[in-house]
């Protein structure tokens, strides 16, 4: 599911517009241009049914908007929304529409070799299940 959900997110115009190519999972590789984007899975949220695993998974996920300013770091988290909160198809994956559970700004990250890096983080609710 996580490769999926980087492809959806690059195939997103409004991300891919402001990060490029620039979405990881879990970690920004150190002197990467900014903005950027990361994302990992905090918890997986599998669904049962009383016959075992229903084959519907709704993991929570924390995507991070990187940004040189705090106003880049809240356009990445923005198009972060509109692109998970919509249905998509990807890479035999079929997408539900994500929930937002919370959003928090973080503290200012130092650059090595100067300069300062503001984040958003947010965690949704993914739903998902392999393409039928």
């Amino acid at each position: 599911m996580e490769e999926a959900l980087i492809a959806r997110l690059l195939a997103f115009a409004g991300i891919a517009n402001i990060v490029g190519e620039r979405v990881w999972p879990l970690v920004r590789p150190e002197g990467t241009p900014l903005p950027a984007l990361t994302l990992q899975v905090i918890s997986p949220n599998r669904t049962y049914t009383q016959d075992g695993p229903s084959g519907f998974y709704g993991p929570r996920v924390q995507f991070d908007s990187w940004g040189a300013s705090y106003e880049d770091a809240k356009l990445v988290s923005r198009q972060v929304t509109a692109a998970v909160e919509l249905p998509a198809i990807v890479g035999g994956i079929r997408f539900d529409a994500g929930f937002l559970d919370s959003e928090r700004d973080m503290p200012i990250t130092d650059i090595p070799g100067g300069g300062k890096a503001y984040r958003v983080s947010q965690d949704f609710f993914v739903w998902w299940k392999p393409q039928s």
